[in-house]
């Protein structure tokens, strides 16, 4: 069985798992998750993950469903550099604060900026004006 990591490659939190996994040259089997033929609400994906969300990390039945996790859990598993996830409990205190906010906020209100800007006028929805776009930049910004 090994390492599996089910991703897409469109999905940021999918990047930040598998550039940690290469970064720190641990194996794993992709296991590519292709999100546009709905390949995450597929029965036997959603045994594994009910939210039908990537990526999802296997390792030989131990599974988990949130990227920052993952990275942790990896980075404990595999003693990865210190600089990754610290041992010093006030440092990773620290990590943890700014992975939790990244995905609260960045990353949040970061998808609706990139949808609206670049993927909505993909998919034939009106481009938005430049006041749009600024007032949208704006409130990613919390101004």
């Amino acid at each position: 069985m090994g390492l599996d990591i089910y991703y897409f490659p469109v999905s940021q939190p999918s990047r930040s798992v598998v550039m940690f996994l290469k970064l720190n040259n641990i194996e794993y089997n992709d296991k590519l998750v292709n999100l546009g033929k709905g390949e995450h609400k597929t029965p036997e994906y959603l045994a594994m993950n009910p939210n039908h969300t990537v990526p999802v990390m296997d390792d030989d039945g131990f599974i988990i469903c949130q990227s920052a996790t993952i990275a942790k859990y990896l980075a404990s598993k595999y003693q990865t550099a210190d600089h990754w996830y610290p041992s010093d409990l006030k440092k990773r205190a620290k990590v943890d604060e700014l992975l939790d906010w990244h995905h609260t906020n960045i990353r949040k209100h970061g998808v609706g900026v990139f949808f609206n800007i670049k993927l909505g006028p993909l998919r034939g929805m009106p481009a938005l004006t430049p006041a749009q776009k600024t007032k949208n930049t704006r409130s990613l910004m919390g101004r």
